[in-house]
């Protein structure tokens, strides 16, 4: 058996704050319209095995790319390009905040990064023109009135200081951006929220 799928499917049975939305995960991936991934915040390197899955379903892979950023590089991000290289699936990381990491023509966007009211309201300003199917955010549930920086008691202040981003967009959670964004862009449609398992949020582009 292929070593992505056989990784994928324990990972749909370990438990995690995310394995049980990575069928979904993969079936959107599988579908004959996506063939470009971008999987902004790749934490410990469990959804992408959902991407790769998903991506590994198809007949032509000649224009199948996985592209992925994040602030840190966990050490299994190596290993995962790798397995991912042997079994056809071409994936390229940066290290940097998806907000100024080079922004590729994608199908999918997938988010789980800072799961804050501010931040989500640039990553979907930035990113949503270069996306022809779906934007899907993780954490819609547990952050979706307050920002995770205030669930973590770290220090909005600090953050702000740091980011630029104003203190009350901070401590604002992500529902509030999402419905800002539907409201300013009608081509998007909220095609289903999950309140299982932390959140999971699937947006769709209809035009």
């Amino acid at each position: 058996m292929s070593i992505l799928i056989n990784k994928y499917n324990n990972l749909c049975n370990t438990p995690s704050d995310i394995h049980e939305h990575l069928p979904t995960l993969y079936k959107y991936t599988s579908e004959p319209s996506v063939n470009r991934v971008t999987e902004c915040g790749v934490r410990g390197v469990v959804s992408s095995y959902a991407f790769a899955a998903g991506l590994l379903t198809k007949t032509d892979k000649s224009n199948v790319h996985l592209y992925q950023s994040d602030l840190d590089t966990n050490r299994n991000v190596v290993q995962f390009g790798q397995e991912c290289a042997a079994e056809g699936i071409p994936v390229t990381f940066y290290q940097q905040s998806d907000l100024i990491c080079p922004m590729e023509p994608t199908d999918l966007l997938f988010i789980d990064t800072w799961h804050i009211y501010g931040h989500l309201k640039r990553e979907l300003d930035r990113w949503h023109p270069a996306v022809s199917n779906y934007i899907i955010l993780h954490d819609t549930t547990v952050d979706a009135i307050v920002g995770e920086t205030i669930r973590h008691r770290w220090n909005p202040v600090e953050q702000s200081k740091s980011t630029g981003i104003p203190v009350e967009e901070i401590t604002k959670g992500l529902w509030p951006a999402v419905e800002e964004f539907l409201a300013a862009h009608p081509e998007w449609i909220l095609e289903h929220r999950y309140t299982n398992n932390n959140g999971l949020t699937v947006l769709r582009r209809t035009g």
